[in-house]
């Protein structure tokens, strides 16, 4: 189990031997490459404090019990729903140990090789599981690389009793998935010619909002010539 029972223990146990107390935190999940057995899931908790900071009596009692609900209320099963790509969790913490119950949450999914010129199938796969938390996501932001999509970032605020309700009952949203589908193809048409492209959308109740997008565009020249790529079918 990922960010297990025992290590939230763990670390408990060493942040009260060190006298150490945070306000803020990150829980990052992700795959990494193990020493010899492929690659395993991991966690790393970073943890940020004023120094001298003076909290109540039941401080490391109450902030493990908050992080063991996040980890077994919806971290687990969410890291796995979203097929293991990195997750970001974003808390807070008071005096008591409470951990504030809006959670910012970051998804950055990479997109295989295989799939950056013809993603359109793996957009729909990954969209379909993510349109289940759609009336939580803030913003979408796409990027591209040498004329291809290169990776996805979700931004997700949320509370921790609303995830949790959602985890359990909520089903995809395929009429979601189709208007987001439509919006990233008008936006994979623009990297066809681009050498790089960053493009943030926002979210308004569960949908991409064409009409409020940022974007970040980088042109390669050769000889004083701009390169490009020809249009290339998406499916």
């Amino acid at each position: 189990m990922l960010f297990s029972e025992e290590s939230i223990i763990a670390l408990i146990g060493k942040l009260e031997s060190q006298d150490e107390a945070v306000d803020a935190f990150e829980i990052k999940c992700q795959k990494q490459k193990g020493a010899s057995h492929g690659y395993v899931d991991t966690c790393l908790f970073k943890g940020d404090g004023e120094k001298g900071w003076i909290v109540e009596e039941d401080y490391y009692g109450n902030l493990e019990a908050h992080l063991s609900m996040i980890q077994m209320g919806w971290l687990d099963f969410f890291y796995k729903d979203i097929s293991k790509n990195p997750v970001t969790v974003y808390g807070s913490v008071n005096e008591e140990g409470e951990v504030g119950d809006n959670v910012r949450l970051e998804v950055k999914i990479k997109v295989p090789e295989r799939d950056r010129h013809q993603p359109m199938m793996f957009l729909r796969n990954i969209f379909t599981t993510l349109s289940k938390y759609s009336k939580y996501i803030l913003n979408c932001e796409i990027s591209s690389v040498d004329y291809a999509i290169s990776s996805i970032k979700f931004e997700m605020l949320f509370s921790t009793r609303e995830m949790m309700k959602t985890i359990r009952k909520t089903a995809p949203n395929m009429r979601t998935v189709t208007q987001w589908l439509v919006i990233y193809d008008e936006i994979l048409q623009e990297i066809d010619d681009k050498y790089s492209l960053t493009y943030n959308v926002r979210l308004l109740e569960g949908k991409m909002d064409f009409n409020r997008m940022r974007k970040k565009v980088t042109l390669k020249f050769v000889e004083g010539i701009a390169k490009g790529n020809q249009r290339k079918a998406r499916g």
